[in-house]
């Protein structure tokens, strides 16, 4: 079982791949890692070293999967941050040979936008993209609470606005969707949920707010993995998001004060045995 995990990269620290790849190795799931962009470390750190790799690196290194004929045994296809919708449209093209090879391999989208508070923090182009191109496309995506307003072209402001938007991006094409970073004036003080949803149920899941300042980078490339790499070892999607809100629960725990990493190596058990599972909710 292989994922074919195409984003970014970080030298220092973990974020794009450097948050995917090891815990999904660690899950005993092997990656084909792509890189798209090749930084010192997050953007949480200031100012930035090292830029975008080649349009063209992307599309040679699938032309040499292609031609040792692995593509069939790729079980996802994994992508993360976009630098513009050229690369979009590479990693769209990426997906379709996967799937040509493998018509029961996924797409999982992470449709990396920005945040509340921080706004949008990509080209004007990619959001107009993701709602265009890959909402159709994705077997599952994975928004936080702001970048499913920016799918579904209106902010997500009360329960009924969550149910509504997911349910229009399951409308659109999506077939799995996993909302994040979702607080609501009715969410529990204290709280932060997740919010899963397919043509059949929704799920919620409820973990205690951590207090982290400075915020960390990666715990969405995180997510993202421990999720799909979950649902590739055949747990449904209560069960794949009560073991990966588990895990993202331990590893934001443990976190040094001051810090702006997730301890991924240090704390690497929490990824397959996380201390305290936290049961997700069927709604319905």
């Amino acid at each position: 079982m292989a994922v074919l995990s195409i984003q970014s990269h970080v030298a220092y620290g973990h974020a794009g791949n450097a948050a995917a790849v090891f815990p999904l190795q660690r899950l005993g799931i092997d990656v084909w890692p792509v890189m798209t962009v090749q930084l010192a470390h997050h953007t949480g750190h200031g100012s930035l070293r090292g830029g975008p790799l080649p349009l063209e690196n992307l599309q040679d290194v699938m032309s040499g999967l292609e031609d040792l004929g692995v593509l069939s045994g790729c079980r996802a296809v994994l992508s993360g941050y976009l630098g513009s919708a050229e690369l979009g449209e590479a990693v769209l093209a990426a997906v379709r040979s996967v799937k040509a090879a493998n018509p029961e391999a996924i797409y999982l989208c992470d449709p990396v936008m920005g945040d509340l508070g921080r706004g949008l923090y990509v080209k004007p182009e990619i959001p107009g993209f993701f709602r265009e191109k890959l909402v159709a496309e994705a077997d599952l995506m994975t928004p936080n609470l702001f970048e499913l307003g920016e799918l579904t072209g209106r902010p997500v402001q009360r329960r009924l606005d969550l149910f509504q938007a997911a349910d229009r991006l399951l409308f659109k094409g999506t077939k799995r969707l996993l909302v994040t970073s979702v607080r609501l004036p009715d969410t529990p003080e204290g709280e932060i949920e997740m919010l899963g949803a397919d043509e059949r149920s929704f799920w919620r899941i409820r973990t205690p707010l951590l207090p982290l300042d400075p915020p960390v980078g990666g715990s969405g490339d995180l997510t993202a993995a421990l999720f799909l790499g979950h649902l590739l070892k055949g747990n449904d999607m209560g069960q794949a998001l009560s073991r990966a809100a588990s895990s993202i629960h331990a590893l934001l725990s443990a976190v040094e004060p001051g810090s702006r990493e997730i301890p991924l190596v240090a704390c690497q058990e929490a990824i397959v045995n996380p201390p305290q599972v936290f049961e997700a909710e069927r709604l319905g």
